[in-house]
């Protein structure tokens, strides 16, 4: 389209799902490559508003145009009539939920993404416990010695400074580039909450 008319061009089915998709493909590798934390802040909202809303939950079908405009609602294919291209890669993205919530970089867990998981690194597992929808905490345990450090991304829609707790205490971090950076080691059963 011309320049500056993006938001008149806006309608009931111009952002396919199929989009979302190469993006977030795009933005992980451009945080694997940079580490920028706007990357992982964008690979958020991108997973948030388009991945995780594309699947109808009472049907599990996903959706292939997601309206920009005002007052539309989404259409979601069917099993038998409706199979789009959007409906391919839809599948694929539930099926790499966890794909970009952890990284690592040297010897440090990077933490991108406020939402449940398991992961295991460097032989140590991981537990996060979020629920952002309910809870303002976030809640990592680390399931045995550990002696690397860990950096948590600090999101760009905080309202105020972080606060982190290991074991229950206030704990000062170094904070740069977004992220706060927590120097081991940690003992087993260590709990981090921000």
């Amino acid at each position: 389209g011309e320049d500056d008319v993006l938001d008149a061009e806006r309608t009931n089915c111009n952002c396919e799902t199929c989009n979302s998709y190469n993006m977030l493909k795009m933005t992980k590798l451009l945080f694997m490559i940079t580490g920028e934390h706007k990357y992982a802040d964008w690979y958020e909202k991108a997973f948030i508003n388009s991945v995780l809303s594309s699947q109808n939950p009472q049907s599990g079908m996903t959706t292939y145009f997601q309206p920009m405009a005002g007052g539309y609602h989404k259409v979601y294919g069917e099993p038998f009539s409706k199979f789009w291209c959007c409906t391919g890669t839809g599948m694929e993205n539930f099926s790499k939920l966890q794909e970009s919530f952890c990284f690592s970089r040297e010897d440090c867990l990077v933490i991108n993404q406020y939402f449940s998981f398991e992961a295991v690194y460097r032989g140590v597992n991981f537990t996060m416990e979020a629920d952002l929808l309910h809870d303002e905490t976030v809640k990592l345990t680390i399931g045995s010695d550990y002696a690397g450090d860990i950096s948590l991304r600090l999101p760009g829609w905080l309202a105020s400074e972080a606060e982190i707790r290991i074991d229950d205490i206030v704990h000062c971090c170094i904070k740069q580039d977004g992220y706060a950076l927590l120097k081991g080691p940690f003992a087993a059963g260590c709990r981090v909450e921000m």
